[in-house]
């Protein structure tokens, strides 16, 4: 069950991207974000209410649950859609993929965990076919305010990833889920109606994708997102991150943007590295 689950990540997530180039036709980056965690936040709050699990938090929770919000919702939520407007969504679908290799970093000191060297080799490799994807952005003249804007994406993901197993493990997923969408709502809202939305003959298209891209995208996939995180552990999870960039080059390039042979032979590299790191990975770590 955990590799359908990462399956379905994977097919929901690599097409975030498209949709969020459709959506910023209308919508500002800020307001992308906030319907976004809005439709995530309703669809798994009516799940939690019909199975029973609409519960108040312990306060030593509400620490944790306030840096998943920001860092890993709210915040995200806002940039990816900028950089997908001025890059495309392949250039930044492989920025998300260092995702593995932040989890690495980060999970030797906070968790105490330390990866198989089948492991180790993967992300190593997947990070050096990143490389390769990134030459192709060095080429393009891509400017280095909208580089930070994508670092800090999955800088972002791979902490909360980490806080989750550490110290909201014992939260049910949907519940947590739900709850840091929650907040995310509360947070961006100030913020989501400030600039005014223009109006194109592509509003209603715009609309439905971004509905489409709040409950699946957000809602549902990150719950089975959190759920593997809880259950095999931020590494395993966090994988996905690099199956996603395949989708989006595929989505780009029906989309007409410029995918080069460079960017296909990376991930191609990228598929065998995630193969190594997954294989038995979904075995609960110690």
């Amino acid at each position: 069950m955990p590799y359908v689950f990462f399956i379905m990540i994977c097919i929901i997530w690599s097409s975030s991207f498209i949709l969020m180039k459709k959506a910023a036709i209308a919508f500002s980056p800020v307001s992308i974000g906030w319907w976004r965690v809005f439709w995530g936040a309703a669809v798994l709050g009516l799940l939690c209410w019909r199975r029973g699990l609409l519960q108040w938090p312990q306060k030593r929770h509400w620490p944790a649950l306030t840096v998943v919000a920001l860092l890993g919702c709210a915040a995200p939520y806002v940039v990816q859609p900028v950089v997908v407007n001025h890059q495309g969504g392949a250039f930044m679908a492989m920025a998300v993929s260092c995702v593995p290799l932040l989890t690495i970093v980060l999970s030797i000191p906070m968790l105490g965990t330390y990866p198989s060297r089948c492991q180790l080799f993967g992300v190593c490799a997947a990070f050096c076919c990143m490389g390769l994807l990134l030459v192709d952005g060095v080429k393009r003249q891509i400017p280095l305010s909208d580089f930070g804007l994508a670092v800090t994406v999955p800088l972002g993901y791979a902490l909360t990833n980490t806080v989750i197993r550490r110290w909201l493990h014992d939260l049910p997923a949907l519940l947590l889920t739900c709850l840091s969408l929650s907040m995310s709502t509360l947070l961006l809202m100030p913020f989501a109606f400030r600039d005014p939305v223009s109006t194109p003959e592509q509003w209603w298209w715009a609309s439905g994708g971004l509905m489409i891209l709040g409950v699946m995208g957000t809602g549902l996939a990150m719950f089975w997102f959190n759920r593997l995180v809880q259950d095999h552990g931020p590494l395993f999870a966090g994988m996905t991150t690099n199956i996603v960039p395949i989708g989006a080059v595929l989505w780009g390039w029906i989309d007409q943007e410029a995918i080069s042979q460079r960017q296909l032979f990376a991930l191609g590299g990228i598929l065998f590295a995630v193969a190594c790191v997954q294989y038995r990975g979904a075995a609960k770590p110690a």
